[in-house]
């Protein structure tokens, strides 16, 4: 999956940062403060980014 900027920068009805991806096979969350735009992003576990919701 690629990173996107409103990936980065989205924000819930209520104003806070909602900067994650959620693996829905393995079923983790996964912060995205270290990446940056464009970067590959795969889940940790299962090493695909198939399953990844952002």
């Amino acid at each position: 999956m690629k990173i996107t900027e409103e990936m980065l920068n989205a924000r819930d009805k209520n104003g806070n940062p909602v900067n994650f991806v959620f693996c829905s096979k393995c079923v983790k969350f996964y912060v995205l403060d270290s990446h940056k735009r464009g970067d590959d992003f795969y889940c940790q576990t299962c090493g695909t980014g198939k399953y990844l919701i952002g």
